[in-house]
């Protein structure tokens, strides 16, 4: 197969965390930057700003949502963003301490209320019931034990 390059027009950031790619449209496709969420529907030829100047630090479609991560004010946050609305939904996540944040977020394309994410610090982290409670699958590393 060829790569075609994006244009990236509106793209105002000066990084790249994280790129995520919607299940079953491709040309649909999300950024994370320490300048916030961009979006594209056409393949990244031109961007959107999802966000505000926030530090993103993963991100993951669920559907045509998008469940992102960010660190504000010193606090670790998971929010919920319907790109077309631009409505936003916090996501109550346990406590994380500031400097572990999350770095990877997995959605159950086949049932979006099981998620899952990862931290800095590898802690692991699983909801199966969209985010209202949490297992701890890893602390550190380590399996916790049932």
């Amino acid at each position: 197969m060829t790569w075609k390059q994006s244009k990236l027009d509106q793209f105002k950031a000066d990084s790249l965390g994280m790129i995520a790619v919607h299940p079953e449209k491709g040309e649909t496709m999300a950024m994370a930057t320490r300048s916030g969420i961009y979006y594209s529907v056409n393949g990244g030829d031109t961007m959107k700003a999802l966000t505000g100047p926030i530090m993103a630090t993963s991100l993951a479609f669920s559907g045509n949502d998008i469940y992102f991560s960010s660190v504000e004010n010193k606090a670790i946050l998971l929010r919920k963003s319907d790109p077309v609305t631009g409505s936003q939904s916090d996501v109550k996540i346990p406590f994380l301490d500031y400097d572990n944040p999350i770095t990877y977020i997995a959605v159950d394309q086949k049932n979006p209320k099981r998620f899952a994410f990862a931290t800095y610090k590898n802690d692991l982290y699983e909801s199966v019931d969209a985010g209202n409670n949490w297992s701890t699958l890893l602390k550190n590393g380590q399996k916790q034990q049932d």
